[in-house]
């Protein structure tokens, strides 16, 4: 039998794969989970995060804001089969995507939802277009911190953005984000301002992401395939946690539909397919 100590340890370990999914709820619509196994435990990062496990299927999580001032949160899934789930919360009138299935498929991948880009997928193009050199198509400083995009890539449904973080201070920052929003800037001209929140369908970040003095760090993220108007504004906000250093990438619509397949990652080959032709 694990002692108790075992099983902590365990859970800290998986933890630090860094995967988290972002995910929404609301005051009057469920919000429902579908894993592969039996749920063993459940960790909300705040009490009004409401959850509830199906009695009948009990591999299904229901979750609703107790509040409409929900803040931001987290919540960590642990299943039988020994996978830690790990999710971003946001509050959202009207989430986007209310059903997400994490059952394996046939070929025994963990998919995200309907798509075939699963998370081990994920991190390995992380840590691939983290290491290739590219041109930068936006970038950002302050603070002697940097933010910057190298590429947007198109596969299997999704929106690819190979973002970027350094930290050239000396006190570290602990990162709040990246937050992904869609700007109407026809809107904003006439004195009111209507802003679209992006939840991403994957994304690389830590649950206590603290980007060191000197650290590069990857922060791609992937998203339902989508456009904008010119008139839009796709913005991608970078902020601290306790501080004041906020940071931010602001895209047209038309940068977005030069978006290029994803490199052959998975052949490592010697040049990567220019992101930097944006």
């Amino acid at each position: 039998m694990k002692s108790p100590l075992v099983t902590l340890c365990f859970l800290f370990c998986l933890a630090q794969l860094g995967f988290s999914q972002s995910i929404q709820v609301s005051w009057d619509k469920t919000t429902v989970l579908i894993f592969d196994s039996p749920i063993q435990s459940v960790d909300r990062g705040n009490r009004f995060l409401l959850s509830e496990q199906d009695q009948k299927a009990l591999n299904i999580l229901k979750l609703k804001a107790g509040t409409k001032e929900l803040p931001e949160t987290n919540l960590h899934v642990l299943t039988e089969d020994g996978d830690l789930h790990v999710f971003d919360v946001f509050y959202a009138e009207r989430p986007e995507v209310t059903t997400l299935d994490f059952r394996k498929q046939p070929e025994g991948k963990k998919a995200i939802a309907n798509y075939n880009f699963d998370r081990e997928d994920f991190r390995e193009l992380a840590e691939y277009l983290g290491n290739e050199p590219s041109k930068v198509i936006r970038k950002h400083s302050r603070y002697e911190v940097y933010f910057w995009l190298k590429g947007i890539y198109f596969q299997e449904g999704l929106l690819f953005f190979d973002l970027g973080a350094r930290n050239n201070s000396s006190i570290p920052m602990e990162l709040v984000g990246p937050e992904a929003r869609i700007l109407d800037t026809k809107s904003s001209e006439q004195g009111s301002s209507r802003e679209q929140v992006l939840t991403s369908w994957m994304d690389f970040r830590l649950d206590h992401p603290v980007l060191k003095s000197g650290e590069n760090r990857s922060l791609l993220m992937a998203f339902p395939a989508f456009t904008i108007s010119n008139r839009k504004r796709l913005i991608f906000y970078l902020k601290e946690k306790n501080g004041d250093r906020e940071l931010e990438l602001s895209l047209k619509g038309n940068k977005i539909l030069k978006a290029i397949p994803l490199p052959m990652f998975h052949t490592k080959p010697t040049i990567a397919n220019g992101s930097g032709e944006l």
